[in-house]
């Protein structure tokens, strides 16, 4: 929206705030279901799952000096200053979001990234199930009990996503594949089309000046005979490379 209106705004800027003001809404909306029920320890692992997907797989980032006024915001919503377990339960929860958030920038396309993963909810869990065990004095077995179910809902989310993920992948892959030629990495003739169509209806509505250069290599034929394909291949793809840094 900033860009089509030609806002000088950086990305990271505009996805640092629609990542506040998401987390905002998410946390206030889940937790004005549970305000004052002596059963609201029931929708914690609700809660967990849903704050992994938006930090881990959604990537939504919050930078750092903004987890000190959501917590206190979550506090005075959720009518517990007086509680050292909600202060404790509401710190965890946003230094658990922020390990998730560098768990997946550090270690997101390594081969054993999904340890990092479950070690971090593994961990986090535990922490936050003892908060909850403590405010509303829960026997042991509860706590394990939600523990254990946490992890489960963890990893299969973990595994569900990732499936997800790897088909996406392959077909942006293919789709790059057939869009795209195999030596100098152009867009063929189906995707220019579709490229051209998207700037003329910019141009059109946004009022912007459109204008188009064509190259042709003459003699090019004469390379390929004098030289062999190979060589052709390299002045081909040389001749890409120019266009793209000019």
């Amino acid at each position: 929206m900033f860009h089509a209106h030609h806002i000088k705004v950086a990305d990271d800027v505009i996805n640092s705030w629609h990542g506040v003001l998401y987390m905002l809404v998410f946390v206030f909306s889940m937790q004005s279901l549970i305000i004052g029920q002596s059963d609201g320890w029931q929708f914690m692992n609700f809660q967990m799952i849903a704050m992994t997907f938006c930090a881990y797989f959604l990537n939504i980032h919050l930078p750092y000096y903004a987890f000190f006024p959501v917590v206190l915001i979550f506090m005075v919503f959720n009518q517990s200053l007086g509680y050292w377990e909600s202060w404790g339960q509401a710190i965890t929860m946003a230094v658990f979001f922020w390990t998730l958030n560098r768990s997946r920038h550090r270690y997101r396309n390594q081969k054993y990234a999904w340890v990092y993963y479950m070690g971090t909810g593994i961990g986090f869990g535990g922490l936050l199930w003892m908060w909850m065990k403590f405010k509303f004095s829960l026997p042991w077995s509860t706590y394990f009990q939600e523990w254990i179910y946490l992890t489960i809902f963890e990893a299969l989310l973990y595994v569900y996503v990732t499936m997800l993920t790897n088909d996406s992948e392959l077909k942006l892959r293919l789709a790059q594949f057939a869009n795209h030629d195999a030596l100098t990495k152009t867009q063929n003739y189906a995707a220019y089309s579709d490229e051209i169509d998207l700037l003329f209806a910019d141009s059109h509505k946004n009022h912007l000046n459109l204008s188009m250069m064509m190259f042709d290599i003459d003699h090019f034929k004469h390379v390929n005979d004098t030289y062999g394909h190979l060589a052709g291949d390299r002045v081909a793809t040389s001749g890409h490379d120019y266009a793209d840094r000019h």
